[in-house]
């Protein structure tokens, strides 16, 4: 199994572009709501600031000034800590009402009020368009991990079409959520890491060999010939050697440029799951072929 294992997760790398790719559409496609919105959003801003007494002076270009000095003001060495804070709403929030106060001055605390819930507004706006924006690059990432999982499998186990998108599905959803839950552990307490990353191996193992069984050992070999404790620690060094080697890939990447080094580790993350996944159907698939050998050599035949 490891041997086959690594053979498998190297050949798989000719499909590296293709959650690449599926990622950038949906990015852009995110980004097709969220220029328009926050553009349109920012020049509701403004006409609803205008709106408030007459001989109010705002100028766009000088908003757009004060605004990008504090954009520039982040610290942009670590880009995703910059782009987390310039997405909060508090951030906007404050940023938008030091900076309509040094260009409104007097104006500002007249109308500070009215000022603060048309700033309210225009920050709900924008959160509602940074949503869609994620939620649309959530999707070109489910819809590469889909892609990228059947070119993988369909020179190794072939599946009706309904099975095929039913177990995609739940997985994409079900490597989301995970990857998600590791994002949050991660930003609570950087060390969880390592901790939460183990967790979701183990899991992903114990998931990938079960769902190998049902899908296509159900009722053809014994639960207890796939599932049990050298297999699985078998399943999982090779996972972890994977993984490991995943790793590796993915800090270099960053090491030479942090923000795209962040859409190559996805891309090589979602081949390595998806390799992992299908070396599982290919150990089940081989206690099929061999009917006769007995459970206690199991692990020695898969390795």
């Amino acid at each position: 199994m490891l041997k086959n294992s690594l053979k498998n997760y190297f050949i798989s790398f000719r499909h590296f572009f293709t959650p690449l790719g599926t990622m950038f559409l949906g990015m852009m496609l995110g980004f097709s709501v969220l220029i328009p919105g926050a553009i349109g959003a920012l020049n509701g801003l403004i006409e609803n600031i205008k709106l408030l007494a007459d001989g109010v002076n705002l100028d766009f270009a000088v908003l757009w000034e004060e605004i990008r000095g504090n954009i520039t003001a982040l610290d942009w060495d670590d880009p995703f800590g910059a782009i987390q804070t310039m997405l909060s709403g508090e951030w906007i929030t404050k940023v938008l009402n030091e900076s309509l106060s040094v260009i409104l001055g007097e104006d500002f605390n007249v109308f500070a009020e009215h000022i603060v819930n048309i700033i309210n507004t225009f920050v709900v706006q924008i959160v509602a368009c940074v949503f869609i924006f994620i939620a649309f690059f959530i999707i070109g990432f489910i819809a590469g991990f889909m892609l990228t999982k059947f070119f993988i499998r369909r020179n190794i186990a072939k599946r009706s079409l309904w099975k095929w998108i039913l177990t995609g599905i739940i997985n994409s959803f079900l490597t989301v959520g995970c990857l998600i839950l590791c994002g949050v552990l991660y930003s609570m307490w950087q060390p969880s890491v390592f901790f939460s990353s183990l967790i979701m191996l183990v899991l992903s193992c114990i998931v990938a060999l079960t769902e190998a069984y049902l899908v296509y050992g159900y009722k053809k070999v014994k639960f207890s010939a796939v599932l049990n404790v050298g297999n699985t620690g078998l399943y999982l060094l090779s996972n972890f050697l994977i993984f490991l080697i995943s790793l590796v890939f993915m800090v270099i990447a960053v090491a030479i440029n942090s923000l795209m080094g962040f859409f190559v580790g996805l891309a090589i993350l979602e081949i390595a799951l998806c390799v992992m996944d299908m070396n599982a159907v290919s150990f089940v698939q081989g206690l099929i072929g061999e009917p006769s050998v007995p459970p206690a050599q199991d692990v020695g035949k898969a390795a």
